[in-house]
């Protein structure tokens, strides 16, 4: 019986001891955040585990061969060991603990210092889990986010929504990667912009059941982005568009125009007389009458309209009506009655004077930007070509005299 309960308690202790070795390997190897120094300390401790159970071993077999060992001194080795043992677990978790923290500790910062946050959904759960740094870049309190899919959905802009959710729904099908641009809401009404990747992680049966990634706040890019766009297509004299601005955005006007069915008119303009006023009166004189050129035109059409100077004197303009009461006779009123109250009690040189083309788009024979204009260009060169006849009329009808 005696020997019966010797195997018993050898089979027990090896069980605990392989229990707790077992345990202290699967959690070192299954958490990340673990240093890697401080994996090889805790695998030195499972050894000396070990190595504690063959020693308990050869004591019990010892004991079988009948060498008879002082029981104190076997319940010393006992407590000793063991206080050497709980010592280094203590210990080492503490440094582990510490170790992790700090490690956070430093994530958190870094993400804070770049504005960037980590998130992780749980897509069987819904449950979805963000770093520290995430519920700032979103404008929400700590503690105020609500933790779920929806709650992230309910603050992507209203107009980025479906994008987004076409955008998780393709990473979620292996069509594409989840890697998007959008506009975000903040509770206080602020839109910010934000850039997200992430990576889906699948079940043995190739089923989504997590989606882990990274966000990170590029609302200055795009700011300056903006303003550079705005820059290049932008003239800097008149703050009208510019010719690469102009024609890009003439064309979607004039698609847009042609789906509502609208009637649209392009206006050509060409100052009159300008490299003499250059040439008597100095630059400045000059682009004074391109700057006024400018005004007169915003005053005329609307803001809806896109107005364009493509040429150091040469104005274009788009514009649409919607009523039907529109035609050629009614524009050229509306610009000839704005020109002549701008020239009203100034000097004949700060006067604008100018010659004008205006044509409208027939549906019926389709035409780009550049073709209408060039179209409102040829009739704005024949009105020109006219005033130079009729200048010339007159002043041979005066040397006559």
């Amino acid at each position: 019986m005696f020997p019966d309960l010797k195997i018993l308690s050898i089979i027990l202790v090896t069980i605990g001891t392989v229990y707790m070795a077992f345990s202290i390997v699967v959690s070192v190897k299954t958490n990340k955040n673990v240093p890697p120094e401080l994996k090889t300390k805790w695998y030195a401790l499972t050894c000396l585990m070990a190595s504690f159970l063959l020693g308990y071993i050869a004591f019990i077999a010892i004991q079988t061969q009948g060498y008879q060992i002082p029981l104190e001194l076997f319940t010393s080795a006992i407590f000793l060991g063991g206080a050497i043992f709980v010592y280094l677990v203590i210990t080492l978790s503490r440094i582990t603990i510490n170790k992790i923290t700090l490690s956070k500790e430093r994530y958190s910062l870094a993400q804070k210092a770049a504005r960037i946050g980590s998130w992780d959904w749980d897509i069987l759960t819904g449950k979805l889990e963000w770093s520290e740094q995430i519920e700032p870049l979103f404008g929400f309190r700590k503690g105020e986010f609500g933790g779920d899919y929806d709650s992230f959905i309910s603050a992507v802009h209203e107009e980025d929504r479906q994008h987004v959710i076409n955008a998780v729904n393709a990473a979620l099908d292996g069509i594409k990667e989840y890697a998007i641009e959008h506009r975000i809401v903040w509770p206080n009404g602020e839109i910010k912009w934000v850039a997200e990747t992430g990576d889906v992680v699948r079940a043995a049966d190739g089923s989504p059941v997590r989606m882990v990634g990274i966000v990170s706040d590029i609302t200055d890019r795009k700011i300056l982005e903006e303003k550079l766009y705005y820059t290049s297509i932008t003239d800097e004299l008149t703050g009208l568009h510019n010719r690469r601005g102009f024609f890009s955005l003439a064309q979607q006007f004039l698609n847009s125009c042609e789906r509502e069915n609208c009637d649209i008119f392009l206006l050509f303009i060409d100052l009159d007389n300008l490299k003499p006023i250059n040439d008597k009166f100095g630059h400045d004189a000059g682009d004074s009458l391109i700057i006024a050129t400018g005004k007169i035109l915003k005053s005329v059409f609307r803001k809806s309209d896109i107005i364009g100077r493509i040429g150091g004197d040469e104005f274009v303009s788009i514009t649409k009506c919607d009523t039907g009461a529109c035609s050629n006779d009614i524009l050229i009123n509306r610009i000839e009655q704005r020109l002549h109250e701008h020239n009203e009690g100034l000097e004949p040189h700060q006067m604008v004077h100018f010659s004008y083309g205006i044509v409208k788009y027939d549906r019926n024979n389709p035409c780009s930007i550049e073709e209408l204009t060039s179209k409102a260009d040829k009739l704005m060169y024949a009105d020109k070509k006219q005033k130079k006849k009729e200048a010339l009329r007159i002043i041979q009808s005066v040397n006559r005299k």
